[in-house]
């Protein structure tokens, strides 16, 4: 621009000390917005005149190939004159919202508002009525109703009838219902709601009543790092002191085409013992501090991913002997149990024969469905609308379950 450096420099010294700042990362957006009016008070005292600096690129195929440079703005005065001027008229007027042009047959465009590159003024308009950015709105979890303003909340509950019914099949019932929870408000809602436990839980206790936890279920890539590879492989190298070349052979070696129906839940149990004795020493061992404290707790393992009787008694065997271990060197025991999820479609089938080993069963039905419909969970929305608009489905598999 023809301006020496320092001038704008000086302006930027001179704000940050009227704000006691050091660093120019502390100017907030005021901060900045104080600082172009200076800039460009700067630029009108030595140019005498308003300039839109920046730069301008001649668009086209030659753009697309990589062999033009962008121009400074100054240049455009000369080369274009009209769209220069056009363009300067126009950022008076729009210098606040949108600053990108483009110039097409020597007229001023600037480009419009689109997804992914500029982002419009944050308002929505439904009917004659505007909400933007900051309105509150509720919503009505059961019935989906928007409504307009923020509206007292309030903890949802068991209605009168719904609680008397409820305590009429409590008298009658041959199932327990037990809650899924993975923190401790999911543990205090699933009581006050009834529920008669956990029963499926990572690292959750209960004072009196059986909490169930799941050992290791996902496939082995998901605990594995993440990151380019040459940089995870560089980190294991160093850590295990094995060489680049065995490392990539063992990655080689671990990877899967569909992880889901891999190496994953007693699977890696099995072929790693290690991780199930791990795993169940940390229960035993952590349940009897806990009683140690004076709370009760009944800790039932749940082996996921099972499809034969053989591969619940392999991991039946490495837990009871990880607990003998452990109550041996505690001088203590703790009541538990050992169960099996039944996720797979043949577990389902043989039901009878792993119950002959399993203390309990728990239905994992998302996995248990994508296996038998041969329907992804992640990818059913694509086709599930046209399946129930014809006919074919009459509900979503993974919310109705099926009969025979």
């Amino acid at each position: 621009m023809g301006i020496p450096h320092d001038l704008f420099e000086e302006k930027l010294e001179a704000l940050k000390v009227a704000k006691g700042l050091r660093n120019d990362t502390q100017l907030n957006v005021k901060d900045l917005e104080d600082l172009v009016a200076e800039y460009k008070n700067v630029y009108v005292m030595t140019k005498g005149e308003q300039f839109p600096s920046g730069y301008f690129l001649l668009q086209g195929e030659d753009v697309v190939s990589g062999i033009r440079t962008p121009q400074e703005l100054d240049a455009m005065k000369e080369c274009m004159p009209e769209p220069y001027a056009e363009l300067v008229e126009n950022c008076k007027i729009l210098e606040r919202h949108y600053k990108e042009m483009m110039v097409e047959t020597l007229n001023s465009l600037f480009k419009k508002t689109d997804f992914g590159c500029f982002s419009a003024e944050r308002v929505v308009v439904v009917g004659d009525k505007v909400l933007c950015e900051g309105d509150w709105l509720s919503l009505n979890g059961s019935t989906g109703e928007v409504i307009l303003g923020k509206l007292p909340l309030s903890q949802p509950a068991l209605s009168a009838d719904l609680g008397t019914f409820m305590s009429w099949v409590d008298e009658v019932k041959q199932l327990k219902v037990m809650v899924n929870a993975d923190t401790p408000s999911d543990a205090l809602a699933g009581r006050k709601n009834g529920a008669e436990g956990i029963g499926l839980c990572r690292t959750e206790h209960m004072d009196g009543l059986p909490v169930t936890i799941r050992l290791l279920d996902p496939p082995l890539h998901e605990f594995l790092p993440e990151g380019n590879i040459e940089d995870v492989v560089r980190m294991l190298s160093c850590h295990t002191n094995s060489s680049h070349e065995e490392i990539l052979a063992r990655v080689e070696k671990l990877s899967e085409v569909n992880p889901m129906l891999g190496f994953r839940g007693c699977r890696l149990g099995i072929s790693y013992p290690e991780l199930t004795a791990m795993q169940a020493r940390a229960i035993f061992e952590a349940a009897i501090a806990v009683n140690d404290l004076g709370f009760q707790v009944f800790p039932e393992i749940m082996v996921p991913l099972v499809g034969t009787p053989q591969e619940l008694g392999q991991q039946v065997s490495v837990i009871r002997q990880v607990a003998d271990k452990v109550f041996a060197n505690a001088e203590t025991t703790i009541r538990y149990r050992i169960g099996s999820m039944i996720e797979v479609p043949r577990a389902a089938l043989i039901a009878d024969e792993i119950a002959e080993m399993a203390e309990f069963f728990s239905f994992g039905t998302n996995d248990l469905t994508q296996m038998t419909f041969g329907y992804s969970r992640d990818d059913i929305g694509k086709f599930l609308p046209i399946y129930i608009s014809q006919g074919i489905l009459q509900n979503d598999p993974f919310e109705v379950s099926f009969a025979p």
